[in-house]
């Protein structure tokens, strides 16, 4: 995984709870995708099931090491 996409989620993630918001994947899809960011593959995200992947895969990176940042992914 690109650290520098896992630490832009993490910080997108910590921004939303900070004012109470959330985002769908969809709108997290088409987010990275404004922002450059594409799958592994280099294709960009759909919104569908590569989504919700991402977001668990960086949640149980985290989870041991931040779990303030881990609980923001889970509630955004």
């Amino acid at each position: 995984m690109n650290s520098k996409k896992m630490e832009y989620i993490i910080d997108l993630a910590e921004f939303l709870r900070k004012y109470e918001h959330t985002m769908s994947g969809s709108e997290l899809a088409d987010h990275l995708n404004r922002n450059n960011f594409s799958t592994e593959v280099g294709s960009e995200y759909a919104g569908e099931r590569g989504i919700y992947y991402l977001l668990s895969v960086i949640y149980a990176k985290i989870e041991s090491q931040n779990p303030k940042a881990a609980e923001c992914i889970a509630l955004s």
